[in-house]
């Protein structure tokens, strides 16, 4: 007696659009291993990594049209300077880089992969990257993280996701940062004591509260006091 066709177990396929998204990001990949193939053995492929995704979210582009800058005045456009910035993040280290050893720590690598154009490490001071900093403060930091945020869903095309979760984050700072610096501008972040996520209850600091939605997408973030609590910035988050 032969089995009925109908109950053979069938082979579950994988959705197509499941696999040409996949073989888009091989694509993709493989392109960022060729380019980098005559700099991988100075620069990091992780570095690579991540200033190739930072080119696909058109970063560099979106700082340069939101800030206030001249190229005539700048060495390096702020876009290049944030970008460098960022990816210093991930440069393999025992501890946090300062702003003026940036230069340092890219000591011997490719920039021009990082960067887009060519680049002396030894350039790249702690007196670029301060008015870098100052004018995305100026343009609005929330903007342009909320900018950047949505590119993300759009250029990966993300389902849309209306869960959301907020958290904040303590950041230690070194120094005394006295309080009388803030009291005359009410929309100033006032360093002070509270409780430690870096269990260094000895040092003042920052927070910063954010909210991220299913994918883990931040979608909205900002600095907040160093005594901000969660059961305060959560109520101001949500009503």
């Amino acid at each position: 007696m032969t089995r009925p066709k109908n109950n053979i177990p069938k082979k579950r396929e994988r959705p197509k659009k499941s696999v040409r998204k996949m073989n888009s990001l091989r694509r993709g990949f493989d392109q960022i291993l060729k380019k980098s193939k005559d700099s991988s053995e100075i620069t990091p492929l992780p570095l690579i990594l991540v200033a190739s995704y930072l080119n696909r979210l058109h970063f560099k582009e979106i700082i340069n049209s939101r800030v206030r800058w001249a190229k005539d005045k700048w060495k390096f456009s702020p876009g290049v300077l944030a970008q460098l910035m960022i990816i210093a993040t991930f440069i393999p280290s025992n501890k946090k880089i300062a702003l003026s050893r940036i230069g340092d720590a890219y000591s011997g690598m490719d920039l021009e992969v990082l960067a887009g154009e060519p680049i002396d490490p030894k350039e790249l001071t702690d007196d670029l990257f301060a008015p870098m900093l100052d004018r995305i403060k100026e343009a609005g930091c929330k903007n342009i993280f909320s900018t950047i945020a949505l590119t993300v869903r759009t250029i990966f095309n993300l389902a849309p996701d209306y869960t959301l979760h907020s958290d904040t984050s303590s950041h230690i700072l070194y120094g005394d940062y006295e309080q009388s610096e803030c009291t005359s501008d009410p929309s100033c972040i006032l360093p002070t004591y509270g409780h430690s996520k870096d269990k260094r209850n000895d040092l003042k600091q920052i927070m910063t509260g954010m909210v991220t939605d299913g994918d883990g997408l931040v979608r909205f973030c900002q600095v907040l006091d160093g005594n901000t609590a969660d059961c305060e910035y959560n109520p101001f988050v949500f009503g």
